[in-house]
């Protein structure tokens, strides 16, 4: 484990339920859409079956860290359900720690330090060849 992982105690809410979970969990930075998603497991528990019937709902997840909203999908072989979110982790991640700005519609989204940035230019062969040369 690392410092963008969390392996433990959650609160799974499906609508108006609450249930104690257990969950494992990953946070990455995706450079090509500038956000952080997480994923990770659900742990097997017959009350979470139930309730869903084996189909996926939007949930919310709550650590003692924190707390995202994310998507449950279907349960695998093993009765364990997968959760994803992108934006904010329902745990502390160091390497991906992220804000939320306004975007201008009355809606947030999560902005990393410096995204949003061009990139700086690349030099040309010519400034490439000068550089070399002196």
């Amino acid at each position: 484990m690392d410092d963008d992982d969390y392996t433990g105690p959650a609160t799974l809410l499906v609508g108006r339920r609450e249930l104690p979970v257990l969950v494992r969990l990953i946070a990455v930075h995706q450079p090509v859409d500038g956000r952080t998603h997480w994923a990770g497991r659900v742990g097997a528990d017959p009350t979470l079956t139930e309730l869903l019937g084996g189909s996926g709902a939007d949930v919310e997840l709550v650590t003692p860290e924190g707390r995202a909203s994310g998507r449950i999908g279907e349960p695998d072989p093993w009765g364990r359900y997968r959760v994803t979110g992108v934006g904010r982790t329902p745990f502390r991640a160091s390497d991906v720690a992220s804000v939320d700005v306004a975007d201008g519609n009355g809606r947030t989204r999560e902005r990393r330090p410096g995204a949003g940035q061009r990139p700086t230019a690349k030099p040309t062969l010519r400034e490439s060849a000068g550089a070399i040369s002196t």
